[in-house]
């Protein structure tokens, strides 16, 4: 028998308009447009779903449901407006009312009419739609999957016994369908092919015996049994024995180059305490394989290793491996000199920590380094109530590189993107009280969401859907299953078109470092960051050596690449918390935080040395080297404001020109 559903609605075009896609889906639409012959149908008929508009000539959508629910009527409530709301409020409808969902208008018919089906479909499930796997990073999760396989198999044979024995219980045929259709999404997802797609055979049947007027064929003996035992078999060729738990991994991994093992057990022991794991290596050359076998996220080095490369040397291979991706490292050495330290600097490590430190203090040094990178990852929001899918993604994401923040109710969507400043939304549609595409609508009508990239992951595929995520404000649309390699590709390429638009804006186009406004404004924050910490800073003003000669002897796209050289070096040496920026013309800037003078010094001195070696050409064949010369000031004791600390390091570099340039100068 075919549901019914009430539609109360005062204007007979949105009743019209939503009601032909529900009748041509099988729903029985019986219409009302004031809440008293409303009433009168309820007291006459049974209803499968009310359809409800907020506002109505006779009395308001919401007391019209609060007088049914306290009539005892728990049929499930469709809630329709066209006033956008607070998160709050859905609480309220559901908590008080008893909504199932909310719907906004203006509806895409289509659209309208998928959320009426998932809602029937889904009453006490979730949508378990996931990914396929495509990825070897993802096999414990498989395992741990495979363990609970057998017992979901064993949970839809009951379901289809159940409906066995009770063909005309509609509950039984939904309940059936529903199993079906999460086993052929997940399923798949997780690696399980065979399973999936006997799955998704038997879905299909179960709707189509559903189907039919009379059930003429039996389920024990025809096609949706054979269907079933084929799922019972691709179960079985597909994990042929009990699966052993592997443990969960962690997804972290940090490399730890040390020549003494026991320090390196020591660090393995307590990461996974930490949730990292640790990969060992011994030598220079073994932290190259292990690391060109498989990347990790931070490094733990040793300044003094014995043999052809040093500890800076292998720092400094290991950026380079990384084609310019910050890479955590924490430097360890036996003594702490100012030369040390200011390698340290110059190599970029997060920190240096003295006197051949324990494991604990240096676990913890790593795990100050890893939390730190993660302010500068893509910072991700995934809002999905269906748990197993979502700790699928934020595997899949996380190993990418991304912070992956996951949420499950839409009423603290707006709170943690602006706790996690997130760059990218990823929404699912089908959402308890509120579909992700009115979410999606609600984000858009507001100026501080405008320009967030939202994302839709679902199941749904039909032309209607595709178009509804797109005209609600949605930037892209993801099928699910999706292969993994695809999922990050596509959000990759999101997040870099993001980073780009914004950063047009901050970055000087030339060398690419912060523009003199946008290095004020992080300068602001990073002082401010040092005041509570009781912290010193340095700031470093830099200004090129003789630059209008080179500009007036080899022209000024020469002198445009000493420029960029310059501008290159300050972006890959120092540390990834310190702040590069052109401050105009040749002049350049830098912040280091919880630096002294003296290390600020050294530190630019190699620069300086650096920068010394390259080679420039002009056009005429003339090769040439550059220089800078170089003012440092330090924050509290040159000054507590930018203001101050530009003017002393201003100052400075200007007796540094004055002394024969090629220099830097910190004191007086």
């Amino acid at each position: 028998m075919p549901a019914t559903i009430l539609l109360l609605d005062d204007e007979a075009d949105f009743r019209a308009l939503v009601k032909g896609p529900l009748v041509e889906r099988g729903y029985r639409v019986l219409e009302a447009d004031n809440c008293a012959a409303a009433s009168v149908l309820v007291a006459d008929s049974e209803f499968d779903l009310l359809i409800v508009d907020g506002h109505l000539p006779d009395q308001d959508g919401r007391d019209w449901i609060a007088a049914q629910r306290s009539a005892g009527n728990r049929v499930p409530i469709m809630f329709v407006t066209g006033t956008w709301n607070d998160f709050a409020t859905y609480h309220r409808l559901v908590k008080e009312l008893g909504v199932a969902r909310v719907a906004y208008k203006p509806v895409v018919p289509l659209a309208f009419a998928d959320m009426v089906d998932n809602l029937f479909e889904t009453q006490n499930a979730d949508e378990t739609e996931a990914y396929s796997d495509g990825d070897d990073g993802l096999g414990e999760l498989r395992d741990k999957y495979g363990q609970e396989l057998p017992g979901k198999i064993a949970a839809l044979t009951a379901s289809i016994e159940v409906l066995r024995r009770f063909q005309e219980d509609e509950g039984a045929q939904k309940e059936a369908i529903s199993q079906a259709h999460r086993l052929r999404g997940t399923a798949g997802s997780y690696g399980y092919h065979a399973v999936s797609s006997n799955c998704a055979l038997l879905e299909e049947e179960l709707r189509v015996w559903a189907g039919r007027a009379q059930h003429k064929e039996s389920l024990s003996t025809g096609r949706v049994s054979d269907l079933l035992a084929n799922v019972q078999h691709a179960m079985l060729e597909e994990i042929p024995f009990p699966v052993e738990s592997t443990g969960q991994a962690s997804s972290i991994l940090v490399l730890v180059v040390d020549d003494r093992s026991q320090f390196i057990e020591g660090m393995s022991a307590l990461g996974k305490t930490q949730g990292f794991r640790v990969i060992g290596a011994t030598s220079t050359a073994q932290a190259l394989h292990e690391y060109r076998l498989r990347p990790t996220d931070a490094a733990v080095i040793d300044l003094h290793l014995s043999g052809a490369l040093s500890g800076a040397d292998l720092a400094r291979q290991l950026r380079a491996i990384t084609g310019g991706i910050p890479l955590p490292i924490v430097l360890i050495s036996d003594t702490v000199s100012l030369a040390e330290k200011a390698a340290a600097v110059h190599l970029g490590a997060s920190d240096l920590l003295g006197g051949l430190p324990t494991p604990e203090a240096t676990v913890l040094a790593t795990n100050e380094a890893l939390s730190n990178h993660r302010l500068t990852q893509p910072r991700v929001v995934l809002l999905d109530d269906d748990i197993e899918f979502s700790h699928l993604t934020r595997s899949i994401l996380e190993e990418a590189g991304m912070s992956v923040t996951h949420v499950t109710d839409s009423s603290l969507l707006q709170e943690v993107l602006a706790r996690e400043n997130a760059e990218l939304l990823l929404l699912d549609v089908n959402l308890p009280i509120v579909s992700g595409f009115d979410l999606c609508r609600a984000l858009r009508y507001q100026p501080r969401w405008q320009d967030l990239s939202i994302l839709f992951l679902t199941a749904r595929t039909d032309p209607a859907s595709r178009i509804a995520a797109f005209e609600v404000g949605g930037d892209d649309y993801i099928p699910k299953p999706v292969v993994a390699i695809e999922l990050k590709a596509r959000i990759r390429a999101r997040l870099e078109r993001v980073r780009l638009l914004r950063e047009r804006g901050d970055r000087d186009a030339l060398t690419g470092l912060f523009t003199r406004r946008r290095f004020s404004e992080s300068f602001s924050s990073c002082l401010r960051q040092c005041e509570r910490a009781d912290a010193t800073m340095a700031l470093v003003l830099l200004d090129l050596d003789k630059f209008k000669a080179v500009n007036d002897t080899y022209g000024h796209l020469i002198g445009d690449a000493v420029l960029t050289q310059l501008g290159a070096l300050l972006a890959d040496r120092f540390r990834p918390q310190d702040l590069r920026g052109r401050w105009g013309g040749e002049e350049f800037i830098l912040a280091l935080p919880q630096l002294d003078g003296e290390t600020a010094k050294a530190a630019v001195e190699r620069a300086l040395e650096e920068f010394v070696q390259f080679e420039f050409n002009a056009k005429d064949g003339t090769m040439f080297h550059a220089s800078f010369s170089a003012g440092i000031a330090v924050y509290p004791e040159d000054g507590h404001a930018q203001d101050e600390l530009v003017q002393c390091a201003d100052q400075r570099l200007y007796r540094a020109k004055d002394s024969g340039r090629r220099c830097v100068v910190y004191q007086t």
